[in-house]
């Protein structure tokens, strides 16, 4: 958890919990524990290795792409589909999330 001026992220590796849901509750408790307010809230997760932008209960979930290469497992598992990249995302402390940087490396 980081809060940075008025934009609250959350960076999760995304197994177990990784709901848009699962993460806005968490991060609105530890917003409480904390006496933390933010006007913009993300959460920032990569398990799954494909881009994907959910938003709930003013929370964004912004699932990453991964930069690995499929192996045999992933091949085996099904998860052979997703393409090597990475995201850059640009946030504001004020204005929230700028922008989001798609960036393949096939």
């Amino acid at each position: 958890f980081h809060v940075y001026g008025r934009t609250a992220l959350v960076g999760h590796h995304g197994h177990g919990e990784k709901s848009a849901v699962d993460l806005a509750s968490t991060l609105d408790g530890w917003l409480r524990d904390h006496d933390l307010s933010a006007k913009h809230r993300y959460a920032l997760t990569g398990n799954l290795h494909h881009l994907q932008v959910h938003e709930h209960a003013g929370l964004t979930l912004i699932q990453q792409p991964s930069p690995a290469a499929s192996d045999v497992w992933h091949t085996t598992n099904g998860y052979d589909t997703s393409r090597e990249a990475t995201l850059g995302a640009y946030f504001s402390g004020e204005e929230g999330l700028l922008a989001l940087r798609y960036i393949s490396f096939s």
